[in-house]
């Protein structure tokens, strides 16, 4: 083995154990947004029984905050809070009656909550557990979110999936 060769080795030897200390340091960061109270399975078709997706929303810090239901591709489907102002600790509730931006019944299918926070410059969107419109009810989940670096969408260890009740 060549010095180089050596040297590029113990480089990514290096870069592999500093990589994993700051994966764990990004999975203890504290939480920047909490999405909880979220029905994870609703049935928004007019027959008054689970036709609404309600949620709490929750942040650390204090900021202006857009909620916006997202499909399973990532596609925005209907804002539900726009620049709201929100303190910190004080949660608001929000709901979705499984309708588009444009007036539409959704079609059936997954949908996630995406919270992006103006003054830190970041979204988050709560996997998986967030919802899906359909015949079928199942119990409420909660939606945890952790905070490393997300601009744009969301990180890869921004989200952490919530815990059903």
């Amino acid at each position: 083995m060549t010095l180089a060769a050596r040297a590029v080795f113990v480089l990514l030897v290096g870069a592999t154990f500093a990589a994993f200390f700051v994966a764990q340091r990004l999975k203890s960061a504290p939480r920047v947004v909490q999405v909880g109270h979220l029905v994870k399975n609703f049935s928004p078709d007019g027959d008054g029984r689970r036709d609404l997706s309600t949620m709490r929303v929750r942040v650390k810090e204090r900021d202006d905050v857009t909620v916006t239901i997202i499909d399973a591709k990532g596609n925005p489907v209907r804002r539900i809070a726009v620049s709201r102002p929100m303190a910190p600790g004080r949660p608001v509730r929000l709901a979705w009656d499984g309708t588009t931006d444009a007036g539409d019944r959704a079609p059936e299918g997954i949908y996630h909550v995406r919270v992006s926070l103006r003054r830190q410059g970041r979204a988050i969107t709560v996997p998986r557990t967030s919802g899906s419109t359909s015949r079928r009810h199942a119990r409420p989940s909660r939606g945890w979110t952790r905070s490393p670096t997300c601009a744009g969408t969301s990180g890869s260890r921004a989200r952490s999936p919530g815990r059903c009740r």
